[in-house]
């Protein structure tokens, strides 16, 4: 953390989630105002959120190059249902354009149904991503040495004092050892903890 500026602070974080073991290391880098941790409206002149990235044990890269947040408090949040899948078939699927020789997520013709902000909630996060992964020299020698890129947009939701936490990852990615087919693939998770205890 080091000043930027007259009014605000740049912040470079490093995040070690021990609870992935692909996972080295998450960046994030933004900047925010002096006198509280909201960052500066997005301009050309003024930006706000910088880079976020993250760095996987095997050295790739997943680089997040869009990121959209609310502040806690916020009143609306992502509704993200978890249906089933035998009757809701169409919540885990998405279009993508026809157009594209190597079809990508951000075509304007590619179709997400990015869910409402219509929820009572404490926090929400979007962020689209791009990176590979590789195989680690401890895999099997099956496994492909450099595995498809892909492409992905997620969508992350905290309700009740954020006991309940609610994601949609829509992703894209080529087939291995396939001639241009690319797997399509939506994944919805809700995870509720025990009510009662304080958070800060």
């Amino acid at each position: 953390m080091q000043p930027h500026g007259e009014d605000h602070y740049l912040i470079k974080l490093h995040v070690y989630d021990t609870g992935d073991f692909l996972l080295d290391f998450v960046y994030e880098e933004y900047r925010v105002h002096k006198d509280s941790w909201d960052p500066p409206l997005d301009s050309e002149d003024e930006k706000g959120f910088i880079s976020y990235y993250d760095r996987m044990t095997d050295g790739s890269k997943i680089e997040h190059v869009h990121w959209e947040s609310s502040t806690w408090g916020d009143s609306q949040v992502f509704t993200i249902d978890v249906p089933s899948i035998h009757d809701n078939i169409s919540a885990y699927t998405f279009t993508i354009s026809d157009d594209s020789v190597e079809p990508t997520m951000f075509e304007t013709d590619t179709v997400i149904p990015a869910p409402e902000r219509d929820s009572e909630g404490d926090f929400y996060i979007y962020k689209e991503s791009i990176g590979n992964y590789r195989a680690t020299s401890a895999a099997s020698r099956a496994a492909a040495f450099r595995r498809p890129d892909y492409e992905s947009k997620s969508f992350y939701a905290e309700l009740d004092g954020i006991d309940i936490r609610t994601m949609a990852v829509f992703s894209l990615q080529n087939v291995a050892r396939s001639r241009g087919n690319v797997a399509r693939t939506v994944t919805r998770s809700r995870q509720e903890y025990d009510d009662g205890h304080d958070f800060i």
